[in-house]
């Protein structure tokens, strides 16, 4: 504390003048601005209108925000306390409201804990509303909001989980889960009863129970039983509705599934179907279960972002409808002339390839364009039926004499072309 003077003799001149008399102190400026900037922002909460503390506090308060706030240098808070001495009805429930706030605000120390005190329930509860009131209420439009509603039973605005839906199945299974535990944990359940005609003592009761368990219990169990005295053994079995514990867990299951549109075979409840064929099941998961859902999040993004006509939201459910090898081949070998090769090549995680951008298509798939103007023409087929002549067979035109002797020279010079070298060839030699 030392260089730290509190004192102020001068303050009644101050008061005179309009003064603080806060006395001048060595404080850090940029913390106690950004102190006041905090305390500025703050608004009265019982006033109407809440106007900001900036417009509503004296300057005599910002003083003392300052002196507070700004006191720290070197981790070392130099005023540590204050007491603040005004009269009645000068805000200081409101004031100390905003210095807690500031506080918490402005504190370094992670998770720090502030705490305002008051003397009495009442002045407490007062402190704790004038407290929360203070923060700055923002209220968004529900134009700005995306806002995706669900099962909206009790307000259009207000939808419920399907949680909400499958509460009472679900408390249900765990109930019958809970009792079938303490149950089979206890096993208090006998085999069966060993009834006499009159009063049995207890040691006979214990000596003919041991001998029955014994006899006729374990390993033994099922051998003949020969009884006198007007004895006779009842056999206990479990009870049908004891015995059902698997069907009512069961259809709590599906109660829980049918709540979210989920076929039960899906998480292991029932019989999956016979058919082998992964997209139809799959398919049919999405149409019950995830296709309403998926929209409605697409035009809750279309609608809160307004993309607008030519943009819009599409999530990628390639995934989920993914076929099986063989159909997967049949409807890409189908899509030719539709996809790219690189589309097709993308479906089976596959890169692109040289010329894959382009789309094949046989030479005989004609335009719709094309087909009409053939479709426009007197006889589109050439089927000769039309009004237009057939068109002259060509005829040969006739050759001249100097084209005749020139194809007959050449005709001859091919000839003795070939006859050359035959005529080549020694002569034979005549006998003597």
């Amino acid at each position: 504390m030392s260089g730290w003077d509190f004192a102020c003799p001068d303050w009644a001149d101050r008061l005179k003048d309009g003064k603080s008399i806060v006395p001048d102190l060595p404080l850090d400026d940029a913390e106690a601005a950004r102190a006041v900037a905090i305390f500025n922002k703050l608004r009265l909460p019982d006033v109407p209108g809440q106007p900001e503390l900036r417009d509503a506090a004296g300057e005599w308060q910002r003083d003392i925000v300052r002196a507070l706030f700004g006191s720290v240098q070197d981790g070392v808070r130099h005023v540590p306390e204050l007491l603040l001495m005004v009269p009645k009805k000068s805000s200081k429930t409101t004031m100390g409201a905003a210095l807690t706030i500031t506080a918490l605000l402005m504190n370094q120390r992670p998770r720090a804990e502030m705490i305002y005190v008051g003397p009495t329930q009442e002045v407490a509860d007062l402190a704790f509303q004038q407290t929360v009131g203070m923060e700055q209420r923002v209220v968004v439009p529900a134009s700005e909001i995306i806002h995706d509603r669900f099962n909206c039973f009790f307000h259009p605005l207000v939808g419920l989980s399907p949680i909400f839906a499958n509460g009472l199945a679900a408390t249900q299974g765990l109930a019958i889960q809970n009792s079938s535990t303490q149950y089979y944990q206890n096993g208090s359940m006998p085999g069966g009863i060993l009834v006499a005609a009159g009063h049995i003592d207890q040691n006979d009761a214990e000596e003919m129970k041991a001998s029955w368990e014994a006899n006729y219990g374990g390993r033994n169990r099922g051998k003949v039983a020969v009884l006198g005295d007007g004895l006779k053994f009842e056999q206990l079995s479990m009870k049908n509705t004891d015995a059902q514990t698997i069907e009512q867990l069961k259809w709590s299951a599906e109660v829980v599934c049918s709540t979210y549109h989920v076929p039960p075979y899906k998480i292991g409840i029932g019989q999956a179907p016979t058919y082998n064929n992964v997209q139809a099941l799959n398919v049919e998961y999405y149409s019950q279960a995830l296709q309403v859902l998926i929209e409605a999040i697409e035009l809750c993004l279309d609608e809160g972002l307004n993309t607008g006509e030519s943009l819009g939201t599409e999530f990628d459910i390639d995934n989920l409808l993914r076929m099986d090898s063989v159909t997967q081949m049949d409807v890409l070998d189908k899509a030719a002339g539709i996809m790219t090769i690189d589309e097709m090549r993308r479906r089976l995680g596959l890169g692109k390839t040289t010329g894959g951008a382009d789309v094949y298509l046989q030479q005989q798939n004609f335009s719709l364009t094309a087909l009409q103007k053939r479709d426009q023409q007197d006889d589109p087929f050439g089927t000769g039926g039309g009004s237009s002549p057939a068109p002259a067979a060509d005829e040969e035109p006739e050759m001249t004499p100097a084209a005749a002797q020139d194809a007959a020279r050449a005709i001859l010079e091919a000839e003795f072309k070939v006859m050359a070298p035959v005529l080549a060839l020694p002569k034979p030699q005549r006998a003597a």
